[in-house]
């Protein structure tokens, strides 16, 4: 299914200031860490730090908003249209 949200026009609270060019990125390849104390693998829950890294090792400009969200520039994303 095509995008046809115009994300290159909606602005994001980055670290206080406003940024536009991003889109949220597509988080369902995190896991659990079965290695990591805070994650918990049966109910699915992965702790934040696991989940920076994971999201930083798909996408190093990948940034997490003061909403609480992963977004990625639009002309970096790498499953853009999936």
């Amino acid at each position: 299914m095509k995008n046809t949200y115009n994300w290159k026009d909606h602005t994001w609270l980055y670290e206080g200031s406003t940024i536009k060019g991003h889109e949220p990125m597509n988080i369902d390849f995190i896991e659990p860490n079965k290695d990591c104390d805070q994650c918990d693998a049966v109910n699915d829950y992965c702790c934040f730090e696991c989940e920076h890294e994971q999201v930083k090792n798909k996408n190093l400009n990948s940034k997490y908003t003061d909403g609480c969200e992963w977004i990625v520039p639009i002309e970096n994303r790498k499953d853009k249209y999936e």
